[in-house]
């Protein structure tokens, strides 16, 4: 299980991408995640994984997780 508490993203410019997002995904569990070019899904994935440090709240990663960038 992977659960994200009152996470945020900047942008390099300073602009929140996203903020006060709380998510919880089962283990075991398949996932979509759609949305327009450009809106964060990457980024969300990413920080998600540790790969990305927040800027702001807290993710408690699960045991394991995958990802395949294109």
């Amino acid at each position: 299980m992977i659960k994200a508490r009152d996470i945020g993203h900047r942008l390099p410019d300073g602009q929140w991408l996203w903020r006060h997002l709380d998510l919880e995904l089962a283990a075991k569990s398949i996932v979509g995640l759609i949305g327009r070019n450009g809106s964060g899904k990457t980024t969300l994935l990413r920080t998600l994984l540790g790969l990305i440090e927040l800027d702001e709240g807290h993710v408690t990663p699960g045991k394991t997780a995958g990802y395949v960038p294109q």
